[in-house]
């Protein structure tokens, strides 16, 4: 009697178990369910049975960041009135290399009819990031006292005695905002400083969202921020950050320290970012095109400040120039004031007031004189290149020579002392480079790297050492400045490839060489070369 009570108990608590989990099969998981009592292998086995995702993790999924556009504040006639009054305000001719800013990348949104001056929007990036560091430095404070000498002198003697100094700075917001500072980190760095004043703090208030009526066109281009060229990496914004915070610790260090009179040797320490945070903004600018001597430079209007940037006054010249009208004066009013009868009176000021204008002049044109120096230097430079038999080895005569230097085991090099003077291995290395350059490649496995150059089976080696230099010099972009991006992608995948055709002919040639060579050294006949796959001949 007391095992049929025992069994009709287990079976209560069996179905009361099993009606207890149908009302939770409807709405919640299985495993929310169970009641304390349940085992670790019954937790395990019911967490894999559940397998919805929950709703706080779709919460915290990221989202693609957005691209945002400054719009234009100014019209194409204020752009050309500031610019020419920029033009009027100025009287030095930039240098090329002064020219930053690139529109390769840059998505054009309206084109005048004039072809002088183009509206478009720069991809650029803004960081922003709140990041804790420590620092330590020496704060230093200055004690003057009175020393009397032996002879009853009084002197003055200062003396500064420093402080090691430690602390922390937490959570500092670099978005150029103010409050802790007011550096704005940028993850580009080829526009000018003056382009990019539309962003510094006013990012989000001035940007619009990425729309096709933002660029005022007719269809939205699909653009990925990631994709873009960007020079600016996150250890430059890094070193960036790492200048702000040397600002404030110094800062921190005057105002914690009353008194002080210098800060020296500040040293941050313990970087952490712990937010950061890219933007990627679009900003107006109009791009006009200026002729200084032989060359053509660009100039940016910013469209929402106006200001303009792609060049850099010359100070120092400007400087030289009226310290030399200044020493000239001074020499002329010295003379008349030894009443010398050459330069006395008026006399001496009208001359050096001309050779003041001369000076000027002479500075004005000095930018210009330095502009077709670099432009002649440069053609020289590809004079240089193009000619292959040229005293100075080119960069592709010095890409042969490292690669027939790791073939053959010995670099070939052209003595430039006296023939006679000439040591017996240079000669033999000569010798032995003539040769190569003779052999004529018959061996079929050289076949696809030859059309690679543009040439047949049965050509000479040094034919194929010509080819390979014209088709570098036509491809290296050093020879091609005004190629769009596309073009600049398509030759240098071009140029890789002649690059490894030739690696691949000269290491068959090599092994080539080198067998011709083991069988001259014997004592036997001449062997018949076209067995080998060479011959050799005159080219």
């Amino acid at each position: 009697m007391s095992s049929l009570l025992q069994i009709s108990s287990r079976v209560v608590q069996k179905s009361a178990r099993l009606h207890s989990w149908k009302p939770c099969l409807d709405r919640r998981s299985l495993f929310d369910c169970l009641g304390p009592c349940e085992t670790a292998g019954n937790q395990s086995q019911v967490r894999r049975i559940s397998t919805r995702p929950s709703r706080r993790g779709r919460e915290k999924r990221s989202r693609a960041p957005k691209l945002h556009v400054v719009r234009f504040k100014l019209t194409q006639e204020d752009a050309v009135r500031s610019l020419t009054q920029h033009e009027q305000d100025r009287w030095m001719a930039p240098l090329p290399s002064e020219v930053s800013g690139t529109t390769s990348t840059a998505l054009v949104a309206w084109q005048p009819d004039s072809g002088g001056v183009r509206a478009v929007f720069l991809p650029f990036r803004v960081v922003n990031a709140v990041v804790s560091a420590k620092y330590t430095g020496q704060v230093g404070y200055a004690r003057t006292k009175v020393v009397t000498s032996s002879d009853g002198k009084q002197t003055t003697q200062t003396k500064t005695d420093y402080f090691w100094v430690r602390g922390s700075l937490d959570r500092i917001h670099l978005d150029g905002k103010g409050g802790d500072s007011a550096m704005q980190i940028y993850a580009d760095f080829r526009y000018p400083e003056a382009l990019l004043e539309a962003v510094k703090g006013r990012v989000v208030a001035s940007a619009s969202p990425f729309d096709a009526s933002a660029l005022n066109i007719k269809e939205e281009p699909a653009l990925d921020p990631f994709r873009i060229t960007v020079e600016g990496t996150r250890e430059e914004a890094q070193v960036r950050m790492e200048t702000a915070l040397t600002n404030l610790a110094e800062q921190e260090m005057r105002h914690t320290h009353p008194g002080c009179t210098q800060v020296a040797r500040t040293t941050i320490g313990s970087v952490r970012v712990e937010e950061y945070h890219v933007q990627s903004v679009y900003l107006p600018a109009y791009v006009f095109t200026a002729r200084y001597g032989q060359r053509l430079l660009k100039r940016f209007v910013g469209g929402a400040t106006g200001k303009v940037s792609g060049e850099q006054m010359y100070s120092e010249v400007k400087a030289a120039v009226l310290g030399l009208g200044v020493g000239l004066a001074g020499s002329f009013l010295a003379s008349d004031m030894a009443a010398l009868p050459v330069l006395a009176g008026p006399a001496a000021f009208a001359v050096a007031a001309a050779a003041s204008l001369a000076g000027l002049l002479v500075a004005r044109c000095l930018p210009l004189f330095r502009n077709w120096w670099f432009a002649r230097a440069a053609d020289n430079r590809a004079s240089q290149h193009a000619s292959a038999g040229s005293g100075s080895p080119s960069w592709e005569q010095s890409i042969v020579a490292r690669h027939t230097s790791s073939m053959f085991g010995r670099e070939e090099t052209v003595s430039q002392a006296d023939p006679e003077q000439e040591t017996p291995l240079v000669s033999t290395t000569a010798s032995q480079g003539v040769q190569r350059s003779q052999l004529v490649i018959t061996d079929p496995r050289a076949q696809p790297h030859l059309s690679v150059l543009g040439l047949d089976l049965g050509c000479c080696f040094g034919r194929a050492q010509e080819a390979f230099r014209r088709q570098a010099m036509k491809l290296h972009p050093d020879h091609n400045p005004g190629a769009s991006p596309e073009e600049r992608e398509a030759m240098a995948s071009k140029l890789r490839a002649v690059l490894t055709a030739y690696r691949e002919l000269c290491s068959i040639v090599a092994e080539l060489s080198r067998q011709v060579q083991l069988l001259v050294s014997d004592s036997t006949p001449r062997p018949d070369f076209k067995l080998l796959g060479v011959r050799l001949s005159s080219c």
